[in-house]
C-alpha cells in the first residue's frame, strides 16, 4: 500500500476542518506503515487502527458543528453520509477485532471515500460559508 500524499487541492478553506483532514491522513499513513510488518495483529496496527477510527468519528462531529454554525442547508444530508461511513468503518473494526486482516480494505476505503467526500461535499459546504 502506498502512503497518502496530502495535496492542497484538498483544502476546504476552513482551518479546523483542514487541520483535522490532514491529521486523519497522518493516522492513515501510520497505519499503512504499521501494516507492512508481518504481524498484522500487532499492538501498533491495532492501536493505530482504533485511533484512526476514533478520530474519524470525532472529526465528523466537529465538522457537523461547523456546518450547523454556518447554517449549511444540507447539513442533514451531510450528517447522513458521515453516519453511513462511520457504520462501515466500525464494521471493519469489528471484523479486525475478530481476527480478519481488513487493513488494506480499510485504507483503500478511507482514501477513496475521504478524497471524494472532501472534494464533493466538504468543499461545497465550506464554499457556502464564504458565499
Amino acid at each position: 500500500m502506498d502512503e497518502f500524499i496530502w495535496t492542497d487541492d484538498l483544502l476546504t478553506g476552513d482551518e479546523i476542518v483542514d487541520f483535522q483532514h490532514k491529521k486523519l491522513f497522518s493516522y492513515l499513513n501510520i497505519l499503512i506503515a504499521a501494516s507492512r510488518s508481518k504481524e498484522i495483529n500487532s499492538p501498533t496496527v491495532k492501536n493505530t487502527l482504533d485511533a484512526l477510527i476514533e478520530y474519524t468519528i470525532i472529526h465528523f462531529e466537529d465538522e457537523e458543528i461547523v456546518l450547523e454554525n454556518i447554517n449549511y442547508p444540507l447539513t442533514s444530508a451531510h450528517q447522513k453520509k458521515h453516519k453511513e461511513f462511520s457504520t462501515k468503518i466500525l464494521e471493519l473494526q469489528a471484523r479486525f477485532r475478530a481476527g480478519e486482516d481488513i487493513v488494506s480494505e480499510l485504507v483503500n476505503l478511507i482514501k477513496t471515500w475521504f478524497v471524494a467526500h472532501i472534494k464533493e461535499e466538504d468543499m461545497k459546504a465550506m464554499k457556502s460559508k464564504v458565499d
